[in-house]
């Protein structure tokens, strides 16, 4: 009887050991399952980090959409996210240091162009939407549009890290604009890191980091800087690839920061103050120069226009501690041009090296103020017509 009893003592603590470790199981969140999104999200949403989320197809965000810190997203071949495209939408990602918000491929090797991009239309609430600790990768479908992409927009874009696309990084369309950009990462993307306008270049704030392969940079892609500000200085350069120009009816002025690389394609230059007023600082320093230069791989003379300055530059334009190489061949135009500036520009401290024609170029009604100028494998040095 004795050892009934102990046996049935046993039988009933097991019993309640594996009770207790069964209802433990059972009262736990379930981790790492996965749910599939697809079509339109019309009602407000969260996705949280308890789940993988996979994206079938083109989801359009038509809503309020959160995303919690540490919840990844992944996309499928050719998939992609449109927020605001119809309706009136946001997105708050906001993840953390130790708990980004990731969005990727759903390949289990992953590469470059394996889904398609994270765009922003203009129903896209300017004020609402923030993208904070959050990582784009493996993305890029057509090579003309980036893993981040404004259309018509703004959002606020901080401490996230751009990366491994197969072409453009991000890209702002004319009619957008960072709200904010600081503390972001743009790196190993196969074309340029950036594309936007000259006035948009202006909102990138210098703690972001900026890189970009041989041959691109950040692409300056329309023609005209109408406001006053800053394009400060990355490791990747500005690449020009138009006639960009300077000017507004409110004097247009850009700055461009110390050690700043400018470069410019085959047909491309830069004009201050043709229609209206501008104003261009490149106010160099001797440890950190300010250069004007080709964009070939292999440059050579002629390359590009060059720099031109009109009758409508305003007082206190400058290049200071500059470069300027690999010019000319416009009409014969110098690598510095002047056409009736009067005494409006300075230039100092500054080298123009292999311009096909004329290093600098000035016209009768042009006197500029030119000091300790080197020259370097010019066709000629200073021209006065």
């Amino acid at each position: 009887m004795k050892t009934n009893y102990l046996l049935a003592s046993l039988v009933l603590t097991a019993s309640m050991f594996i009770t207790s470790c069964e209802d433990k199981t059972k009262s736990d969140p379930i981790i790492n399952t996965t749910n599939i999104l697809s079509g339109t999200i019309s009602t407000p949403t969260t996705l949280t980090a308890d789940k993988v989320w996979i994206v079938d197809g083109d989801i359009s965000i038509e809503s309020d959409l959160i995303i919690m810190p540490g919840t990844t997203i992944k996309f499928k071949p050719g998939a992609s996210m449109s927020i605001g495209y119809s309706n009136f939408a946001s997105l708050v990602a906001v993840g953390l240091p130790d708990k980004p918000i990731i969005f990727t491929s759903a390949a289990l090797i992953p590469s470059p162009g394996d889904w398609d991009g994270v765009y922003f239309y203009g129903s896209n609430s300017k004020t609402a939407t923030k993208l904070a600790f959050v990582t784009i990768q493996y993305a890029g479908y057509y090579d003309s549009e980036g893993a981040l992409n404004l259309i018509g927009t703004g959002i606020s874009f901080i401490s996230c890290t751009i990366q491994k696309n197969k072409y453009h990084g991000v890209v702002l369309d004319e009619e957008s604009e960072f709200t904010s950009c600081a503390l972001n990462t743009i790196k190993e993307n196969g074309t340029y890191a950036i594309s936007c306008t000259g006035d948009q270049a202006m909102t990138l704030a210098p703690t972001n980091s900026i890189l970009a392969v041989a041959g691109y940079g950040i692409h300056i892609d329309y023609t005209t800087i109408t406001k006053k500000g800053t394009w400060n200085m990355f490791s990747a350069p500005y690449v020009i690839e138009a006639d960009l120009s300077i000017e507004s009816a409110n004097t247009a002025e850009l700055t461009i920061a110390p050690g700043t690389i400018v470069k410019f394609t085959s047909n491309s230059s830069l004009s201050v103050g043709y229609g209206t007023s501008g104003k261009l600082i490149a106010n160099g320093t001797a440890l950190l120069p300010i250069t004007f230069t080709s964009n070939a791989s292999s440059p050579s003379k002629g390359d590009w226009e060059g720099l031109f300055f009109y009758s409508n530059v305003a007082n206190g334009t400058l290049l200071n501690n500059c470069v300027v190489s690999y010019v000319g061949s416009y009409y014969l135009d110098g690598a510095i041009t002047f056409h009736d500036i009067q005494s409006k520009v300075a230039v100092s401290n500054t080298t123009v090296s292999n311009s096909i024609y004329a290093a600098i170029l000035s016209d009768a009604g042009s006197a500029p103020v030119l000091t300790n100028i080197t020259y370097v494998n010019c066709t000629s040095n200073l021209v006065q017509e």
